[in-house]
Parts: structure tokens; C-alpha cells; sequence
């Protein structure tokens, strides 16, 4: 079961991708696409990221296709929650659908603002600054609860901490160019969590301390 959920997941989130590259390329024709601000992404951070988003993909498909390898050797049959797992899973889907939808053609992969981009403050945007992360995240917890291996743990650890450097990245470009519109956003909701009291108040601290 645990197999077909992975290869379902893993299959459907490609095909999203896909899907979402072919409908840019088709709304953003004609576009100027004129770069008005850019950032550079920590080169450790990128790498975490990627690194963390292929050992989820890849370890997805590869656990669909042999269960048995070593790569995916329990740590403990305590940290297996296949409900929670599934649950984090469909979220998590459904987030970063939301979130890209959302965002519409300002999406883009890298820190940079173009000329026909806006300032998304709409739909899971209007709780989170950073839907998407927040998304890819539940996917990686997810995958963890139902196969809790190190390759997953791992994984995860690494697409968090890449991804956190990339949003800080991120919320400086757009601060710099959206100015006080940005940071009165920002004040107001969380990074990739709601706001709650103290918690978010220690997140919002961390990438500055």
C-alpha cells in the first residue's frame, strides 16, 4: 500500500510540474520578462534544497520499485504513523497546487523580479508567506512518517534548512523592492507557519541571530 501511495505521489507531483510549465510558457508569451530586481541564493542553501527536494522524488520512486533496499531501513517502528504520514502527504499536495495557482504567472524558480510580476497577497498567501515551502515540507514529513528511515530524515533536514535560507533570500528581495507594503505583510503573517504568539515570534528571530 505504502508502495502505491509513493509512486502516486511522486508520478502526480511531477505531472503538476509539467502541467504548470506548459501553462506558463503559454501565459507568460509575450511578456518583456525584464529583470527590475534580482538576489543571489546562499550556493549551500540552493544545493540543500535540491538535494532534499531529489532524495524525496527519487526516494518516492525508488521505494515503490524495491521496499526491501537498505536505503530504507526503519529507525524505529515508533516513528511509523501512516495516517498522519497520508494526511501530511494530501496537504501537502494540496498546498503547493494552491499556492502556484495562486501565485499564477509571477511564479518563478528564482529570486528575481520581472516587470509583470505583482506582489501575491491572496489565497494561502493571506497566512503564510511561503506556502509552497510549507507545502514541499508536509511532503517530506509525510514520506518520513510512512517510510521512517535515515534517507528520508535526512532528506527532509536538508530541504528544510536550504529552503530556509532561500526564503530568507527571498524576503529580502521583495522587502528591498515592495518596501514598507512588503514588511507590513510580513509583520502580519507567518514565514511557513501561521503566526502563533510566542512560536512565530522565535522563528521570525532565528535567520537574524
Amino acid at each position: 500500500m505504502i508502495r502505491a501511495i509513493l509512486a502516486v505521489s511522486a508520478g502526480a507531483h511531477a505531472l503538476f510540474w509539467f502541467t504548470t510549465w506548459r501553462r506558463l510558457r503559454r501565459t507568460q508569451r509575450g511578456w518583456s520578462k525584464a529583470i527590475i530586481a534580482s538576489t543571489a541564493v546562499p550556493r549551500l542553501g540552493l544545493a540543500l534544497s535540491l538535494l532534499g527536494y531529489a532524495g524525496w522524488f527519487l526516494g518516492s520512486l525508488s521505494y515503490a520499485v524495491n521496499p526491501t533496499s537498505l536505503l530504507f531501513q526503519v529507525l524505529s517502528p515508533k516513528l511509523f504513523f501512516p495516517r498522519v504520514g497520508l494526511g501530511l502527504l494530501v496537504s501537502g499536495h494540496g498546498l503547493v497546487i494552491w499556492a502556484t495557482l495562486s501565485l499564477g504567472s509571477s511564479f518563478g524558480l528564482l529570486p528575481r523580479i520581472i516587470a509583470e510580476h505583482r506582489l501575491i497577497r491572496h489565497g494561502p498567501y493571506r497566512v503564510v508567506r511561503h506556502p509552497l515551502y510549507t507545502g514541499v515540507h508536509a511532503l517530506y514529513v509525510g514520506t518520513f512518517l510512512l517510510v521512517p528511515c535515515a534517507f528520508f530524515l535526512l532528506s527532509a533536514i536538508a530541504a528544510v534548512i536550504g529552503n530556509a535560507w532561500r526564503a530568507h533570500a527571498e524576503e529580502r528581495l521583495l522587502s528591498a523592492h515592495y518596501g514598507e507594503a512588503y514588511r507590513a505583510y510580513a509583520r502580519s503573517v507567518g514565514r511557513f507557519l501561521p503566526k502563533v504568539g510566542l512560536f512565530d515570534r522565535r522563528c521570525e528571530r532565528a535567520p537574524h541571530e
